[in-house]
């Protein structure tokens, strides 16, 4: 028995994983002379068939994890290298815009896909990072900072308050035709145009950036998958860094 990080309860916890435990196995490549999955720590690449879990969450925060966030995004991600059904859903909707480099789409236009789950689970994951310090076997997995948005987003994903103010959430969908199967853990950075911090991570072909902080600018927030009036994801090529630093050097 300890308290919940979540509900904050003292209850019997769960092994929490900081990644859905059902990304572990479609990392997995069964051709490879080592079928383990890759995985980018922060420190460095690793192989093998550890999981990064520990004690965290009770069975009732476990769930809502589960219900609100990870079902949907783990039915819609890369379910292998020729099955990707968020993919899918775009390539038969209509662009709002296209480039070569991007194009974005309005997910109010799209009601198969649950921006909700969507951004509940990209906040789900970053608190995961920030709440506790993790470890990958051997490696030390860095830990985030949240600084004054931890409790915001604590409270938000227990349902206790509204999405936090000055928070602000970038979608990716790749592009790519050889989809890839990775995945890395969230890592942490400043935003080079805003005054924010940047919190980001991909996994199975979607890629995810949280910015926090007062400085971003009210123009961003039109192009923001929770709050933007068309809540706009993207598609495209691009490794995910290149795309959001193309975005924000057009918003000012």
């Amino acid at each position: 028995m300890a308290a919940c990080a979540l509900c904050r309860q003292i209850k019997p916890l769960k092994r929490s994983h900081l990644l859905p435990k059902a990304v572990y196995k479609r990392l997995r490549d069964p051709d490879a002379q080592n079928p383990a999955p890759v995985l980018l720590t922060g420190p460095k690449d690793f192989q093998g068939s550890h999981q990064a879990q520990q004690p965290l969450l009770c069975g009732d925060c476990e769930q809502r994890f589960h219900k609100y966030g990870e079902d949907w995004v783990l039915k819609h991600c890369a379910q292998d290298r020729t099955r990707f059904p968020l993919r899918e859903i775009l390539l038969g909707a209509q662009a709002t815009s296209v480039t070569d480099q991007l194009s974005y789409f309005s997910c109010r236009a799209i009601p198969q896909i649950d921006a909700e789950a969507l951004t509940y689970f990209a906040l789900s994951v970053i608190w995961r990072s920030a709440v506790s310090s993790w470890q990958l076997a051997d490696v030390k997995i860095p830990r985030n900072d949240l600084g004054p948005y931890e409790e915001p987003i604590r409270r938000f994903l227990h349902h206790e308050s509204d999405w936090p103010n000055g928070c602000f959430v970038w979608v990716v969908v790749s592009r790519s035709t050889d989809i890839p199967l990775l995945a890395n853990f969230p890592e942490v950075g400043r935003c080079r145009n805003w005054n924010s911090r940047t919190h980001r991570f991909a996994m199975l072909g979607i890629h995810f950036q949280v910015e926090l902080g007062a400085g971003i600018p009210r123009a961003a927030y039109g192009f923001c998958l929770r709050q933007g009036p068309d809540r706009s994801i993207f598609h495209s090529h691009l490794p995910d860094r290149r795309v959001f630093d193309e975005l924000s050097n057009r918003i000012r």
